[in-house]
């Protein structure tokens, strides 16, 4: 959750500051990895080109899928005197947009510091209350391409999910750009993701199955325990609770996302979660997922089946 408020300090776009006003809003995202560059400036002497002069920068960015009147919102901050995310001042915004359909993509970035280095003097030009506090939790930034709608009445021009199957935690099918009453597919990169406009939850695309995260997509019944299977935020560590413990050490997503993990314990009826963390954040936690013993949660159907003594299966 990022909080954001920002206002002027004399009247402004019919708005009466001049009473203390301020504009308030929370946003449900948070912030991407920070964005780094660095200039260099060639400076002559006596003939030879040294580099004389270095200015580091670093930059804060998020995004979020807002409707119209949010893009409005952002766009009308950057003319006011005062803007402060997560209670701290920040200067030098810079936004970006892209509409699908009723809803746009929203790009917020900001200045975080400025160093600058010449051969005499290090010294810093952004205020040092433009940083934010230690401990920020980043997440992977995921290009939102479309959206996931009911396409079966009025469409407006925009990008969508056609999806063939669907269940708990995921889509499959294929991204379509409608326009003029027609539909042209449209190329989707893994690492990208599509938004659900009435959930508000953005899905990410590993290259065949759009993805919520965290889930868990099946749990199996092995021999002396239980093999979970799911989908966490690559680059985290994946956490795997039963009734609220720990089953294990965590693993690295690109495990689990791959092979899922086999856990070598005692029979009964357990209710399991997956957490996404870091080291010092935390990306999100699965819903809960009751499994009852002798049963199997089927990802392609949402059903349970029971395993008979004989191993044959009687779906209910």
């Amino acid at each position: 959750m990022i909080k954001i408020e920002y206002w002027n300090d004399c009247d402004l776009c019919d708005i009466l500051y001049q009473d203390g006003f301020k504009q308030l809003t929370y946003l449900n995202t948070v912030l991407c990895e920070p964005q780094y560059s660095i200039d260099k400036e060639d400076v002559d002497d006596e003939g030879s080109a040294i580099t004389l002069v270095y200015d580091w920068e670093k930059r804060y960015r998020f995004q979020i899928v807002v409707p119209e009147y949010m893009v409005d919102a952002f766009y009308t901050m950057l003319l006011h005197d005062n803007v402060l995310i997560d209670d701290t001042l920040v200067t030098e915004i810079d936004i970006e947009h892209t509409f699908s359909g009723r809803f746009a993509l929203c790009g917020v970035s900001f200045l975080g510091v400025r160093y600058r280095k010449d051969k005499c003097r290090n010294m810093m030009l952004a205020p040092s209350n433009a940083r934010l506090p230690g401990g920020v939790c980043y997440e992977a930034e995921i290009n939102v391409r479309g959206f996931i709608q009911d396409t079966t009445g009025v469409v407006q021009d925009g990008n969508y999910l056609i999806y063939d199957s669907s269940g708990y935690g995921y889509y499959s099918g294929i991204l379509a750009h409608y326009s003029s009453g027609a539909w042209t597919e449209v190329a989707i990169a893994e690492g990208e993701g599509i938004y659900n406009s009435e959930t508000g939850i953005t899905y990410y695309y590993n290259g065949s199955i759009y993805f919520q995260y965290p889930y868990i997509s099946a749990i199996d019944n092995i021999s002396g325990g239980y093999h979970i299977y799911g989908f966490a935020l690559p680059e985290t560590f994946v956490y795997i609770y039963y009734d609220d413990l720990l089953a294990c050490d965590p693993v690295t997503a690109s495990i689990f996302n791959e092979a899922g993990v086999e856990l070598l314990m005692p029979k009964a009826d357990y209710t399991w979660k997956i957490e996404c963390k870091t080291f010092s954040c935390d990306y999100g936690t699965s819903d809960d997922v009751l499994y009852e013993d002798g049963f199997i949660l089927l990802n392609d159907f949402d059903e349970f089946i029971l395993i008979n003594e004989d191993q044959s299966k009687i779906y209910r």
